[in-house]
């Protein structure tokens, strides 16, 4: 996990390309909003999910819905959540609680069999297609 503060002059993208070894972040979560809008899009990687909570700055930003569609990105919002809400799933995200339960890494090879049980609704938690070395 990454936090960024205004100390770093605005511009954090190059930062979270080096942590990440130039993948790029798998999530953010923002509670500025449009004063970081376009430096946290450079710094997601492709197919990255994006929820917004917050919009502190009141800015008013310009999107090419091209930017998410042809990079993947997942752009949600949440409403209502308070500052001890976003503490505690932090929190919990942190100490391991949560996670992603991943049934079944499948080769590409493979990936008929997994869409079959996915159909039939066999497949309890995620089932992961491996494409190759490099894929995001």
């Amino acid at each position: 996990m990454l936090t960024w503060s205004s100390s770093h002059g605005g511009r954090f993208s190059e930062d979270v390309r080096e942590a990440t070894d130039g993948r790029g972040a798998d999530m953010a979560i923002d509670i500025v909003g449009g004063a970081v809008f376009q430096e946290l899009m450079r710094s997601l990687r492709p197919r990255a999910r994006w929820i917004m909570v917050g919009e502190l700055s009141g800015e008013t930003v310009t999107l090419n819905p091209a930017q998410l569609i042809l990079r993947g990105l997942r752009l949600r919002s949440a409403v209502s959540t308070t500052r001890a809400q976003l503490e505690d799933a932090l929190a919990l995200i942190a100490d391991g609680a949560v996670r992603t339960v991943i049934r079944e890494v499948v080769g590409i090879q493979d990936v008929p069999r997994m869409h079959e049980a996915l159909e039939r609704r066999q497949v309890l938690g995620r089932a992961v297609a491996q494409v190759g070395r490099g894929w995001p």
